[in-house]
């Protein structure tokens, strides 16, 4: 098993470079058949080798697959669905096991959610609210949610950024997807953070990521009070939440929930 990893690193390590610096020359027919190839050797390495499996081979994987993502062209769209398969049901395994991977890791799924966007909403169809692949979208984004409740704020910093980026370019917080299944508990991870006051390296960007959500006025609202409900009683929650307003601008916004906090 060992043989194996090793074997399959530098393979991993090999495929990148070609798929960076020679994609053009060895053409897309080619690098579709080696990228296929290292996935499933991956696979059966993984198989094989266990929780033994090396986090250099494992980085190296999640680098070769950020790559393919992230390719402008269609030569690697076929790849998509068993990207988002391996990403959650193989790779967060050992995610979980070496913590050292997780920066790499949720670039990843950062870039599955902003490169293949149209793997989960289709540009062509009907109903622009209907959501594709709906339990991997959920499965991603929860895993997101889910690093707002350690302390990693290094972690929690980049995948506050990378929410943000998702809703400037995809809306993301306006899906009904979203907003059913996610948005109370995202704002309720955020406003814990903001209120435990441990974490200065990333308190402006969880108030912008609370501007953005506050923008539905009605949930935001509900949930803040359902929130503060916790930790006031009823008099002086009436007087604090008269004092919380929705506004246009973000640094008006930021003001008002620091007199909050």
């Amino acid at each position: 098993a060992v043989v194996s990893t090793q074997s399959t690193g530098s393979v991993l390590g090999f495929t990148i470079v070609l798929c960076d610096a020679l994609r053009v020359q060895l053409g897309s027919q080619f690098l579709q058949e080696l990228v296929g190839l290292c996935m499933a050797n991956f696979t059966k390495a993984s198989a094989a080798s266990s929780d033994d499996m090396g986090r250099t081979t494992v980085e190296k994987f999640i680098e070769l697959l950020n790559t393919v993502i992230r390719e402008p062209s269609n030569t690697y769209k076929g790849f998509t669905g068993d990207i988002v398969n391996i990403s959650l049901n193989q790779i967060s395994g050992y995610v979980a096991k070496k913590e050292s991977l997780n920066s790499a890791y949720y670039t990843l799924l950062h870039s599955l959610l902003d490169f293949k966007w149209s793997y989960f909403y289709p540009r062509n169809a009907t109903n622009r609210e209907a959501c594709a692949n709906q339990d991997s979208f959920l499965a991603i984004l929860q895993l997101f949610g889910a690093t707002l409740c350690k302390t990693d704020f290094n972690l929690i910093k980049q995948n506050v950024i990378s929410l943000c980026d998702l809703n400037d370019k995809h809306e993301l917080f306006n899906k009904d997807v979203f907003r059913i299944h996610l948005q109370s508990n995202f704002i309720t991870a955020l406003l814990q953070l903001l209120f435990s006051g441990t974490v200065p390296i990333v308190g402006e960007e969880i108030e912008e990521t609370l501007f953005q959500l506050a923008r539905r006025q009605e949930s935001y609202t509900s949930t803040l009070h359902a929130y503060l409900s916790s930790l006031l009683p009823p008099p002086q929650l009436s007087v604090v939440l008269k004092d919380v307003q929705i506004h246009q601008n973000v640094a008006s916004f930021r003001l008002n929930l620091r007199k909050l906090v």
